[in-house]
């Protein structure tokens, strides 16, 4: 099992950046919600296809589980606070505070 560490930037509001995970290139797009006061992510594959789009971004949730996309990877998409009392990731802690991480099969 191995971890990886997807980066995470509070710079701007509204970011999309993209990756490879399992050899496999996926596209991730975020944007912070001020009315609600959190951070939202949409998923991408190579082919600029939808995977998840609009996904409330919380701690202790295994990001792709429920839905049809969780078979795309070998892994899985988690997310982890640090800071065990705060469990969202506001504006300014997303990336310092919240970390996404893929942990392989």
């Amino acid at each position: 099992m191995e971890v990886f560490n997807i980066p995470l930037s509070n710079q701007d509001p509204a970011f999309e950046f993209s990756t490879t995970l399992d050899k496999k290139r996926f596209i991730f797009d975020y944007k912070f919600n001020t009315r609600l006061q959190l951070w939202t992510v949409n998923m991408r594959d190579r082919d600029d296809k939808d995977i998840i789009n609009g996904i409330p971004f919380f701690s202790g949730r295994e990001l792709l589980k429920y839905t049809a996309a969780s078979n795309l990877l070998q892994g899985v998409i988690f997310i982890l606070s640090a800071n065990e009392i705060e469990s969202d990731a506001d504006r300014f802690d997303f990336g310092l505070e919240i970390k996404k991480l893929y942990i392989t099969g």
